[in-house]
């Protein structure tokens, strides 16, 4: 069964496996980008092929906040989730918008739920 297809951006390798068997269990298709500035360049090569971006708040090169500011230019109705080790009150401070935010470390149950919530609840039925 497939979900869709979700750009992973995500510096830490053992956090980009881990949360992309996660996904990969949900019935997603994975594209993991190393940093921003990857996640960014993912998003010009094949935008309209994304259901959703998950971004870290912190990477090298092109932070979360920098990488949704340009890929909301790329593709303005890509649906996004911020996550980070950071309090929530910290990445909505940073963040534009109402972004949903899902705090690492995060279960399957968690990662399911902040999907549900911004793809609706039948994309993992």
């Amino acid at each position: 069964m497939r979900n869709g297809k979700i750009l992973l951006a995500e510096d830490e390798g053992c956090v980009a496996q881990a949360t992309s068997r996660l996904l990969h269990h949900l019935g997603f298709e994975v594209v993991i980008a190393e940093d921003g500035r990857q996640a960014v360049e993912q998003c010009l090569a094949a935008s309209h092929e994304f259901d959703l971006a998950i971004l870290d708040l912190t990477m090298p090169r092109l932070d979360g906040i920098e990488a949704q500011m340009q890929i909301r230019e790329i593709c303005p109705d890509l649906k996004i989730i911020l996550t980070s080790g950071h309090d929530e009150e910290t990445a909505h401070q940073a963040s534009l918008g109402d972004v949903p935010f899902l705090r690492k470390p995060y279960r399957l149950a968690d990662l399911k739920s902040a999907l549900q919530s911004v793809l609706g609840s039948e994309c993992l039925d």
